[in-house]
């Protein structure tokens, strides 16, 4: 009898083995198979469960002094799927298939390619010390220093060192790109002290705050100190460890995983955006500018102290090396207190800032300005006063090219725009509610606000009521009504059907914004006299 067992239980770890390297071989073969990789953002970012098979295809790995850094010589080409589609399932359909074929729907959306090199950065190959002769720039950020959602010649390091070397071609000049993925300030001023100082940069270029004012259950700075001071593992600790490397259990998870999960709503993300949450307030796309950082305390990533203490400590570190630092802000919301911590920073300690936010700002209203002028809508003159309900607050949407004969819709929170029922509130292009001239491509929405009330909404493209299918970019779109000049009737600037101006995805500016980034700091870097010909 005991033989009997034994002989089962030894052909059954025989099968299992056996299926476990088949398994094995199939991620293999798949990932190999991998020539783009979609980014399939959706409302909100909650992608729910993730296929094991992608674990091969990851661009980080972790680290124990910086939590995670890129894996080495990693080299891949990804797809932007940062536009609309009929239904917002259709984006996470992408994560999930696991023979990796594209869409026809997507042959046109943006690539963008990465290649890593064998430290893990977004850069050619260097050698730890400065070759003779050579100004070398050192970019410390985060995604928008790594060059989220463009090609590596159209990041702002690049950018930067074709513009330097045009203007000073007597100069050779090394631009680092270190910036990774998911950085705050904890990160930088660990990467600084670890491995940055000792290759005896001239220049160094500082870019962290986004991800710090994020949120997260566990600061950046718990996390590591749990991971140090963590106790050896019990032995069923040691038994579930052993099981996250087979395959077949994460597999079996996966799937149970995924049958029980249901993706919220667009306005179940509607309604978060709105609430009191501090679990939600700041990271969802759209709320730039209108989070109440107040209730965000505690809840960040990197508390605001320690934010300021950790860039303090990073320009110290470089004023002690005679290391000349610029401190950019390079993120979209415009009232975040980490931003206005990093200006007082700079005119503390008389280092040069640029506002990389404000500048994306400035090109996003010029954009709209220049859309208004070439399809002659200009907003007509104030007039009269805003009523006891509020303003009135024309919304504008241009859907540019041919028509597709079905209405525009837009949907929100509040009850003039449907109290979230979406494909219920028509717009009209027919020179009525608000809409300025019939036929144009500009379908328009007059409806009264209260003002000084934060409004956030989405449009969709004629489909289903009750139904959100047909939308828009992935990412709630927000502003604060007001009623300037005391006007009774206030005219959004006009959106575009399937972009946001000045913005790559909902955190990330585009290669425009890269290469405005890249002007500005080199402007503030021209007068140093470092930059000066021998």
């Amino acid at each position: 009898m005991r033989r009997q067992i034994a002989g089962a239980a030894a052909a059954t770890l025989i099968v299992l083995a056996l299926l476990e390297g088949l398994l094995r071989l199939a991620y293999v073969v798949r990932n190999n198979a991998v020539s783009r990789m979609p980014l399939p953002y959706v409302f909100g970012q909650i992608y729910g469960p993730v296929p094991p098979w992608i674990d091969g295809l990851r661009l980080l790995e972790p680290d124990e002094t910086l939590l995670w850094k890129g894996r080495p010589n990693v080299r891949r080409t990804y797809v932007d799927v940062f536009s609309p589609v009929h239904d917002d399932a259709e984006r996470l359909s992408l994560l999930r298939r696991f023979w990796p074929t594209m869409p026809a729907s997507l042959a046109s959306n943006p690539v963008w390619e990465v290649a890593l090199d064998k430290r893990g950065f977004r850069q050619d190959p260097f050698t730890p010390s400065k070759p003779a002769s050579t100004l070398r720039i050192a970019c410390l950020g985060d995604s928008w220093t790594f060059g989220a959602n463009v090609g590596p010649t159209e990041t702002y390091p690049r950018r930067l060192k074709s513009l330097l070397t045009r203007d000073v071609p007597t100069r050779r000049f090394e631009v680092l790109n270190l910036g990774v993925l998911g950085y705050s300030s904890y990160q930088g001023v660990a990467l600084l002290k670890s491995q940055v100082v000792d290759w005896s940069p001239d220049v160094l270029l500082v870019g962290f705050g986004m991800n710090d004012a994020s949120v997260r259950r566990d600061s950046d700075k718990r996390v590591a100190a749990n991971m140090r001071d963590q106790a050896p593992p019990t032995l069923k600790e040691r038994f579930w460890a052993l099981l996250e490397y087979v395959e077949l259990y994460r597999l079996e998870r996966y799937l149970a995983d995924v049958s029980k999960f249901t993706p919220p709503s667009i306005g179940d993300h509607l309604k978060e955006v709105v609430s009191d949450d501090p679990d939600s307030a700041y990271l969802r796309p759209g709320a730039a500018g209108l989070v109440d950082y107040d209730k965000l305390e505690g809840h960040t990533r990197v508390s605001l102290p320690d934010y300021e203490r950790h860039v303090r400590e990073i320009v110290e570190i470089a004023k002690r090396q005679h290391i000349t630092v610029v401190l950019l802000n390079n993120e979209l919301s415009p009232n975040s207190p980490y931003r206005e911590s990093l200006e007082d920073i700079a005119d503390d300690q008389g280092v040069p800032f640029v506002d990389s936010g404000a500048i994306v700002a400035a090109a996003r209203r010029r954009m709209e300005a220049n859309l208004e002028e070439r399809l002659d809508l200009r907003p007509p003159p104030p007039r009269g006063d805003p009523t006891a309900g509020g303003v009135s607050t024309v919304f504008r949407v241009y859907r540019e090219g041919k028509p597709t004969g079905r209405p525009m819709y837009i949907a929100g929170a509040n009850s003039a725009l449907g109290s979230l029922a979406p494909n219920t509130v028509a717009m009209y292009d027919d020179g009525t509610h608000g809409d300025q001239r019939a036929g144009d491509g500009v379908w328009s929405l007059a409806v009264t606000l209260p003002v000084g009330e934060p409004v956030f909404y989405v449009y969709t493209n004629g489909g289903t009521p009750g139904r959100w299918d047909d939308v828009d970019v992935p990412q709630i779109r927000g502003f604060r009504v007001e009623a300037p000049d005391g006007s009774a009737e206030v005219y959004r600037p006009i959106d575009s059907w399937g972009k946001i101006y000045m913005q790559a995805d909902a955190w990330h500016t585009n290669a425009q914004g890269y290469a405005l980034i890249a002007k500005a700091v080199f402007k503030r870097l021209k007068d140093d006299a470092h930059f000066q010909a021998p």
